[in-house]
C-alpha cells in the first residue's frame, strides 16, 4: 500500500450541483435555481449567482428589477432558500433588490412590481432608506 490513496468519482444527483469536484461535495439545489448534477443555473433571467470555491456553495448575489433577493431567515444565511421572488405587479414595488424587500404600493401611487409613480400629476415620491 505504501501510503497510496485511491480516489473514486461519484455522481451528484440531478437535483444537486458541485462547484469543484476535486475539492467540494455535492450540494442540494437552492429553490431559485435549476441543477443537473454538476452545474447550477438561476431560474430568473438576470439573477447573478457566484460560486464560492472555499466552501463549495453557490450564493445568490443579485436579482433583476421587480424581484426581491431571498437568501436568509432572520439574517441567517439559508442556502436552500436562495431565490429571486417576484414582487406582485400593481400591488407592490421594490427600490433596490439587493437590499430591500417588496413593499405594498402606497395609496396615491401606481406600482408595477419594480417601481412606483405618483397617481396624482406633479406628485413627487422619495426613497426613505429608514423603512
Amino acid at each position: 500500500n505504501g501510503g497510496v490513496r485511491l480516489w473514486r468519482c461519484i455522481s451528484c444527483d440531478l437535483d444537486q450541483y458541485v462547484v469543484d469536484p476535486n475539492k467540494n461535495t455535492c450540494r442540494d439545489c437552492p429553490s431559485g435555481a435549476a441543477c443537473d448534477g454538476s452545474s447550477l443555473v438561476g431560474l430568473v433571467a438576470g439573477s447573478t449567482w457566484e460560486a464560492d470555491t472555499s466552501d463549495g456553495i453557490y450564493r445568490l448575489r443579485s436579482c433583476p428589477a421587480g424581484y426581491q433577493l431571498i437568501n436568509s431567515i432572520n439574517n441567517d444565511f439559508v442556502e436552500l432558500q436562495q431565490q429571486c421572488s417576484q414582487c406582485t405587479p400593481q400591488l407592490q414595488y421594490i427600490v433596490d433588490p439587493t437590499k430591500h424587500e417588496c413593499k405594498d404600493c402606497p395609496v396615491g401611487a401606481v406600482c408595477d412590481g419594480s417601481s412606483l409613480v405618483g397617481a396624482v400629476e406633479g406628485s413627487v415620491w422619495e426613497v426613505d432608506d429608514e423603512l
